[in-house]
This record gives structure tokens, C-alpha cells and sequence, in this order.
């Protein structure tokens, strides 16, 4: 399929989603029997719209007067912080004073099926039928026992560990609960005691995947289901996974295409427009396992996403203001010098402080005493010879040869740029130096914080190759120092440590802070950083116990600064008390949605802080 004919299939099905998506007109159900919290008006209209779907779906639904659409799964795919846990609940509430068994038979289209020659067979009921299997991210497990205990009065089976395979009363409590609640890690063993005490035909009326995108499952075996339910805000990497395309194509659509769209489509299209060039990547973290559904490409699956109206969700939920700010920080002269050089994930990591990680992206391994500057002039020298090896022997002797004479010249570039600097600068990040110490062998600057680290992981002189001892360094007088950069003035910027730590310092009393990074080596340097600070602090990760308390203690103010990866420990996560929210470098429009909808969500009543903190560059 060509890259137009992809995004023209795209668009088709974005159009199908939003055309449906549920409005205040839309049919709304009664408040269920086991939700103890009033729902809001877009929550009893989604679970009206979940109850038609499920039913619907099975035995077939009308898309339109002359076509039927069957499917064994549909998508919750509402935004972040509107409150999908609550809909799934009062969805396994409505139905559960349903009969557990269909009322009526459940055709399968045969396996062997083709346009040209098809059968439907009804398939057999088992014996072993349960009612509702809730499959949710292990940092995230917590979350959601204590809604079902708060806010519900459903039947819980909460399976924590191991230990509860081997109660006597498991078959029991499964046969007995309204939902049974398992964390991704258990999933694999849990099937594996069913299977063990013979109940490997064991099916669920329903089972939910929460996180569906992201939700990482250890291998490709899943419970079987009447129907399922895939319930994430990022509805897309569900229905093209593991596809991508281009921004280019999308420059060029003719405008009385775009004109005809659904305007939240044209508004999604625009964004991929505004950050050109880019590449849109779908991606489901457990694609192997749940490829048997999300594998098809049937053009109508736009039709089994549950979304609500942008404009209907503002209506009912009525949030308080998203303050924004953007503070602009000083990037080191190291990384100014070798960005324009650099791929674009790398210069990713070098904003976000990750420079471990950067230095292996450029192939230096772990504990390789070097320099950033050094890394990135031997990461284009082998390339250049890389390349001259290719040019003798290939078609595209031209186009090589045009690449290693603009490598040359990179190289040429930070080579001259280093000379200006030498001198008054420190030999290693290329800073004024505040502690000046000189190397004993060549006479070299350095920043005392520099040439240490350096000096705990190599013997000799990153500059000369002589051996030294840290105890051999001089140190510089402030007189001497001040005397060595005449007319320096400091940068009009901080840096983007510097810059946190005095937000820090200025926060209200009761201010509640969580700095997210997509990298998370950025954050061991940041502790350190922020050990002056009289303000408790610590990072999600670990089990789902330790995230737990980590959470509860955050959410009590024992904690009043929390570390978060974006990339996988913020999903899902419900961070209601957090007053600011901090990014050390720039996120894509999908990852700020997600981290600001862990704490900018359905009940929150006081304006949140959401603060950028990015380098000229970003």
C-alpha cells in the first residue's frame, strides 16, 4: 500500500470514529446499581453506548441500512482524566443483572472463510463461564482495587499474588464475582492455575485491557472471551498498530479534502502539519499478543471506538484553569557545539541531561571515561569510514562522497570551534569554570566538578594521556580565576537544574511537584542535584506495593516532590494532589496529554501548573 493510499485509508477511518463520537443527544443509561458515585452526564451516555456495542457487535450492527458489522472487541477510547475507570465498572454493573449466557447464540465466521465461499457456525457454550477479568498495569493495580472498595459495591475477586491460587475458595470467588482483578505481571501464572485445576476451557463474558497500548504482557496466550474490551486515550495505536507514515503526504492533501473532515480530524491532521517533518508511529507494546484482533484491516473499524464529543466532555466535566509556562534555559556550550551534528534522538537526550545515554547511542560503552565532544567527532570518523569503504564498490558513489565531505566538515567545524574556546574555558564542558583546577601533566583548565568525575573513572588526562593524581591538581585562587576571564558575563539564563531547583525554592507551602523525564538516568543526577533542597523527595518504580506507598505518601504531602518517567510508570496513574507539573524537555503532544492527565482529570477543583522547562534549541 503506498504512503498515500495509507493515510487516505487513515483519514477514512478517523472520520468513522469522530462522525460517532457521543454528543448530549445521545442515549443515556439509568445511574447502575453498584456505583455509589453519581456519574456524570458523558459517563451514563458512554456506558449506554458500551452496553449497545457489546451486544450489538456480536450478532451484528448496523453501521448503515445495507451493511452489518461484527466484531468480538470494541475500544473505550476517551481522553485521559474523564473518568474511564468508573465508566468500566458501571458497564460491568449494567450488565451484570443480565443471565451470564448470551441470550441468544453467538455466530463465528469459520476460520477457512473467503469472499467467494463462507460459513457461520454458532459456537459452543462452555461449562466454565465467568463474568468480568480486569487486566491493568501492575503500577496500577492499587489504584483501581481501592475505587471498586470506595465507589462500589460490585462482588471483587482481587487477585494480589501467587498465593491466592492456591486458596480453596479460588474457583469459587471467580464463579461468584462480578469482576475478578489481575495485574499484567499474574495474568500468565493466573491462566496457568486454571489450567492446572482443569479449567482450561474457562471463559469470560467480557475481559478488559486497561492501558491496551502500553500494557506489557509476557506472552501471546490470553483468556478467552465472549467480547473485549481495549480501554486507552490513545485509541489509534489500536486501530493501525505498528504502522507509520510521514508528515510530507499530509502537507500535501488537497484542502478540499481536508475541508469535508470531521474538524477534530482536521485539528489532528494540523498538528502533524505544525511539527513537520516528523513520523507518526502507532505502536502496542503487546502487539504479539493481541494480534488475532488488532492484525485486521477491515476500512469500518473506525465504528467499535466509544469516544464522547471534545465539546460534550467539557460541558460535564468543567475543569479548573491548566496554567502554562515555558521557561527557556541555557543549553552547555558542549551540546550547542555538536547539536546541529547529532540525530535527532540524541539531541533528545542530550536537552532531557540524559548524556550516559547519549554517549551510548554514539556507540562509547558504559564507564568509558570521554567527552561528549570527542564521542561525537570519533562517532563521525567512523562514519566517514564507513562510507569510503562503500565507495568503491556501490552505485551511490556520488551521494557517498557528498556525505563524507559534509562529515569532514562537521569534524572541521568543532575542531575550530574548540580553539576559539580553549583557553579561559574548561577543557572538558567548555563552561567559564567557577573551581578551577589545572592538570599537573599539560597545564589544562577544567571545572573542579569536571575533571573529578573524570578523574573517578580514569587515571589519566583527558586532554594529554598522562597519568595524574587528583591530589596533584592546582587549584586556582578566586583572584587568579576572576583574573582568567576578563569581561565574562554570566550566561542570562540558568540551566535546567538550576532553573527546577529555584522553583523548588519559590513553592507555596502546600505546593506538590512531579518533574517527569522520558529518559530515566536523567533523574539519578537530578537527586543529587536536589539534595539541598529541605523538601522530601522520591521516584516511582519498583513493584506495585512500593508504587503504592510511594503514591499514598505523595498524595498525604510526606513527599512533596515525585520523579516520573514518561514512558512507561506515569500511564494510568491518578495524581490528584499535585499542584505543579514539570517537563525537563520537550514531549510529544500524545506524552503531554498523558502526563498532564494524571493529575488534570474528572474531579479536580483547583488550577494545575504545568511548566516546560527547554533549551533555545527544543
Amino acid at each position: 500500500m503506498s504512503r498515500f493510499s495509507l493515510l487516505y485509508s487513515h483519514i477514512e477511518i478517523l472520520q468513522q470514529v469522530y462522525e460517532s463520537t457521543l454528543t448530549e443527544e445521545s442515549p443515556r443509561a439509568s445511574q447502575p446499581p453498584h456505583i455509589l458515585l453519581p456519574l456524570r452526564p458523558h459517563q451514563l451516555i458512554a456506558i449506554e453506548e458500551m452496553k449497545k456495542k457489546e451486544k450489538n457487535l456480536q450478532q451484528g450492527f448496523w453501521i448503515s441500512p445495507k451493511e452489518q458489522l461484527f466484531s468480538r472487541f470494541a475500544i473505550l477510547g476517551d481522553p485521559i482524566g474523564v473518568g474511564k475507570t468508573l465508566m468500566v465498572l458501571a458497564h460491568i454493573s449494567q450488565l451484570s443483572t443480565d443471565g451470564l449466557r448470551p441470550h441468544v447464540p453467538l455466530p463465528t465466521l469459520y476460520s477457512a472463510s473467503l469472499p467467494s465461499v463462507f460459513s457461520l457456525r454458532i459456537e459452543d457454550q462452555t461449562q466454565n463461564l465467568f463474568e468480568s477479568l480486569l487486566v491493568v498495569p501492575h503500577g496500577i493495580y492499587r489504584q483501581w482495587q481501592e475505587t471498586l472498595t470506595t465507589h462500589t459495591t460490585l462482588k471483587c475477586f482481587f487477585v494480589k499474588t501467587q498465593k491466592d491460587f492456591d486458596k480453596e475458595s479460588f474457583v469459587t470467588q471467580l464463579r461468584t464475582s462480578h469482576v475478578t482483578l489481575v495485574s499484567n505481571t499474574l495474568l500468565s501464572p493466573f491462566l496457568t492455575s486454571l489450567r492446572a485445576r482443569g479449567l482450561e476451557t474457562s471463559t469470560w463474558r467480557r475481559v478488559f485491557y486497561d492501558e491496551a497500548d502500553s500494557i506489557k504482557l509476557t506472552n501471546s496466550v490470553l483468556p478467552s472471551a465472549y467480547f473485549t474490551w481495549y480501554i486507552t486515550a490513545s485509541f489509534e495505536n489500536i486501530l493501525f498498530p505498528n504502522q507509520f507514515y510521514h508528515s510530507t503526504p499530509i502537507r500535501l492533501l488537497p484542502a478540499s479534502l481536508i475541508e469535508k473532515l470531521h474538524p477534530e480530524v482536521q485539528s489532528l491532521l494540523q498538528r502533524y502539519v505544525d511539527s513537520h517533518p516528523n513520523v507518526t508511529f502507532y505502536r502496542v507494546q503487546s502487539y504479539s499478543a493481541f494480534k488475532d484482533f488488532l492484525s485486521t484491516v477491515h476500512p469500518k473499524r473506525g465504528h467499535l471506538v466509544v469516544r464522547n464529543s471534545s465539546e460534550f466532555l467539557k460541558q460535564s466535566i468543567q475543569l479548573p484553569a491548566l496554567l502554562r509556562q515555558v521557561i527557556r534555559c541555557e543549553s552547555p556550550v558542549s551540546h550547542r557545539i555538536v547539536e546541529s551534528v547529532l540525530p535527532d534522538s540524541i539531541r533528545q537526550m542530550l536537552h532531557a541531561g540524559d548524556i550516559s545515554g547519549a554517549l551510548q547511542s554514539l556507540g562509547v560503552p558504559s564507564h568509558t571515561p570521554t567527552t561528549l565532544l570527542s564521542a561525537v567527532t570519533s562517532y563521525r570518523e567512523n562514519e566517514i569510514l564507513r562510507l569510503q569503504s562503500l565507495v568503491s564498490v556501490d552505485d551511490e558513489r556520488d551521494r557517498h562522497m557528498e556525505m563524507i565531505e559534509r562529515y569532514q566538515a562537521q569534524i572541521h567545524s568543532i575542531r575550530e570551534t574548540l580553539k576559539d574556546l580553549s583557553g579561559n574555558a574548561c577543557s572538558i564542558c567548555y563552561e567559564p569554570p567557577s573551581t578551577v583546577l589545572v592538570s599537573p601533566c599539560c597545564s589544562k583548565l577544567f571545572c573542579g566538578a569536571c575533571i573529578l568525575q573524570w578523574a573517578s573513572q580514569s587515571s589519566q588526562c583527558p586532554m594529554c594521556r598522562a597519568s595524574f593524581h587528583p591530589k596533584d591538581l592546582l587549584q586556582l585562587s578566586e583572584t587568579s580565576s576572576s583574573s582568567l576571564q576578563p569581561g565574562v558575563v554570566p550566561p542570562p539564563r540558568l540551566s535546567k537544574t538550576r532553573a527546577l531547583v529555584r522553583l523548588l525554592q519559590q513553592s507555596p507551602p502546600d505546593g506538590q511537584w512531579i518533574v517527569f523525564s522520558r529518559y530515566d538516568s536523567t533523574f539519578e543526577i537530578l537527586q543529587e542535584e536536589l539534595q539541598e533542597l529541605s523538601m522530601p523527595i522520591a521516584r516511582i518504580q519498583g513493584n506495585k506495593d512500593h508504587i503504592a506507598k510511594v503514591l499514598e505518601d505523595f498524595q498525604s504531602a510526606r513527599i512533596r516532590i515525585l520523579l516520573l518517567g514518561s514512558k512507561h510508570a506515569a500511564v494510568g496513574m491518578h495524581i490528584p494532589t499535585a499542584t505543579h507539573i514539570i517537563l525537563l524537555h520537550k514531549m510529544t503532544h500524545e506524552e503531554e496529554n498523558q502526563i498532564i492527565g494524571r493529575a488534570y482529570r474528572f474531579g479536580r477543583t483547583s488550577p494545575l501548573h504545568f511548566i516546560e522547562l527547554l533549551h533555545e534549541q527544543e
